[in-house]
């Protein structure tokens, strides 16, 4: 294997070289991507800033996501590199933290997340293999290390007991319920814990001392970011095909920028911002007989109906 070559290859696509064990004490900027490559293997690091809403009525969306989605688009990028050089190169089978951590360049919290110096658990990973098949690394690599500092506060902050001191219950994990989130959801007690979260829940990240020093750093809330997790501007375009969707599909990518399964967590996070309730109220009936989706009207209807009942809107 060409390292040279490749190495040159990712450079010219302004990726920036890693070494293996991330010994600087340069703290590596965000809008920056990083790569670590072998003979085996690209490994490629996109840090991102993490973002604190506070406004009920911003939904929340850990910024991991949009994240992922820039460096998907700058692994196609190097996938399409690499074959025009006649490297052949196939997408990696095996667990992204795994191969992080055998590698050594990350360990392994308490709340499952890797930690990277000058990182901190603020990344995605995506990884480009030179083989077709890889060989899982023994999960006895994937315990938790010693450098977490087992102080517990991830455990006691988690709003729904997915962290506990014999380890992670994946079933009680906000974003697992953000993957099994079905219209109507039923459990009250459930969507009152969802409170304004889109995609993600941060939580654990956020009260990890292992990452304090990152928060302290820049923490503050783009105008883009207002505008795009506004709650009436996320639902009307979910409820309708306006020209912004394609703002969404941008930075979220289609993956995650799933239309009624997004406005089912949009119409939990208003249901749940009290003060503002008439007038995300009053967003779902302006665009209610302008939806085509059988499901989604049929969604539109239920709150409605809901709020309704519940509140003096007529």
């Amino acid at each position: 294997m060409e390292l040279n070559k490749i190495e040159n290859l990712l450079e010219f696509l302004k990726l920036k070289k890693i070494d293996t064990l991330l010994i600087s004490t340069a703290r590596m900027p965000c809008d920056n991507t990083y790569y670590f490559v072998n003979n085996n293997f690209i490994l490629l690091i996109q840090p991102y800033r993490a973002i604190n809403v506070e406004n009920p009525s911003i939904g929340f969306c850990d910024s991991y996501y949009l994240a992922f989605q820039k460096l998907y688009a700058i692994k196609i990028s190097v996938k399409e590199k690499l074959i025009e050089n006649g490297i052949i190169c196939y997408d990696f089978k095996g667990q992204y933290k795994k191969l992080a951590v055998s590698i050594g360049i990350g360990k392994i919290l308490r709340n499952t997340l890797v930690w990277l110096p000058n990182i901190g658990t603020f990344f995605a990973l995506e990884v480009i293999s030179f083989k077709e098949s890889y060989e899982e690394v023994s999960p006895i690599l994937f315990k938790m290390d010693k450098f977490c500092l087992h102080c517990q506060k991830c455990i006691k902050a988690c709003p729904t007991g997915a962290l506990t001191e014999s380890g992670f219950i994946r079933e009680n994990c906000i974003r697992q319920w953000q993957c099994d989130f079905l219209y109507p959801c039923n459990n009250e007690d459930r969507k009152r814990k969802l409170e304004n979260k889109i995609l993600g829940c941060n939580i654990c990240q956020r009260c990890c001392p292992q990452n304090s020093s990152l928060l302290r750093a820049g923490n503050t809330i783009s105008q883009d970011y207002k505008h795009f997790f506004n709650l009436d501007i996320l639902a009307k375009n979910c409820i309708i095909k306006s020209t912004e969707r394609s703002f969404y599909n941008k930075y979220l990518g289609k993956n995650y920028m799933r239309p009624r399964r997004i406005l089912s967590f949009a119409l939990n996070a208003m249901e749940n911002d009290l003060s503002n309730l008439y007038q995300h109220y009053c967003t779902i009936r302006q665009y209610e007989n302008t939806v085509q989706d059988k499901y989604i009207r049929t969604l539109i209807r239920y709150y409605k109906i809901k709020w309704e009942n519940a509140n003096d809107f007529n």
